[in-house]
């Protein structure tokens, strides 16, 4: 009985201790919105699937003439050197972009680290029915 007894009190001091300890120490992470702010130099695009398949293209890797994107909490500015920027206002829906004015495409994020994955998905019309395409930023 004697052995009972100590096995159960040092079940119980285990588990006060336990309970005492705090196991949120993991910071809180920033919600997505919070992480696409910024700027985005692209790194790479492809696109794939096409019903024409004439409007497929094979990976572009990315040099001195590629797009940069500026998010602010409300909008997206692409910037082309040697071409006017293009401004979208924007909302998101988890990962989910609805730009204004409206992109005929369904577009998505992921954010890994430092890199941003937008993927375009068109819909079934036009030569470029059904395309997707999936570019890649790395943060500046």
């Amino acid at each position: 009985m004697k052995k009972v007894s100590k096995i159960l009190s040092l079940v119980i001091l285990v588990a006060a201790l336990c309970s005492a300890c705090s196991t949120d120490s993991t910071p809180v992470s920033q919600s997505q919105a919070q992480l696409l702010i910024g700027s985005w130099k692209e790194v790479s695009s492809v696109t794939t699937l096409c019903t024409d398949a004439l409007q497929n293209k094979a990976l572009k890797t990315c040099d001195t003439s590629c797009e940069t994107l500026v998010v602010t909490s409300s909008s997206v500015t692409i910037k082309n050197s040697g071409v006017a920027d293009e401004v979208f206002t924007y909302t998101l829906s988890g990962n989910v972009i609805n730009t204004t004015p409206s992109s005929s495409e369904a577009l998505t994020f992921l954010i890994v680290g430092t890199t941003l994955t937008i993927t375009g998905t068109r819909p079934n019309s036009g030569n470029d029915a059904n395309c997707k395409k999936v570019t890649t930023y790395s943060k500046i």
